[in-house]
């Protein structure tokens, strides 16, 4: 992970060239993660990974296993049942607004 935003951080790259790095650093991410061990985004105002991750998930053939809520607004119960029934079936759950 350290060299993966080291290289992003430090690059001045096309629009073109951010795709390609992207997956791979999605990869980089994926080999990481364990179910004992998350992946988190600490993201400036703006950003948005979701678009990125939907395409990874789909290209590990777990599109229809993922599920997202945004929190906020007394949807931290709803995320909780969300995680453990994701825990029980091995989806993927993407919390958006963990601030709010």
């Amino acid at each position: 992970l350290d060299r993966v935003s080291q290289h992003v951080l430090s690059s001045k790259i096309s629009v073109r060239r951010s795709w390609r790095i992207l997956r791979s650093t999605w990869r980089l991410f994926y080999s990481d993660m364990s179910k004992s061990v998350p992946l988190i985004f600490v993201l400036s105002s703006g950003s948005d990974p979701m678009a990125a991750f939907l395409r990874f998930a789909k290209e590990k053939d777990y599109e229809e296993r993922v599920h997202s809520i945004s929190l906020g607004q007394g949807q931290g119960p709803v995320a909780e049942r969300l995680i453990f029934a994701a825990v029980k079936a091995g989806d993927w759950v993407f919390l958006q607004n963990c601030h709010l």
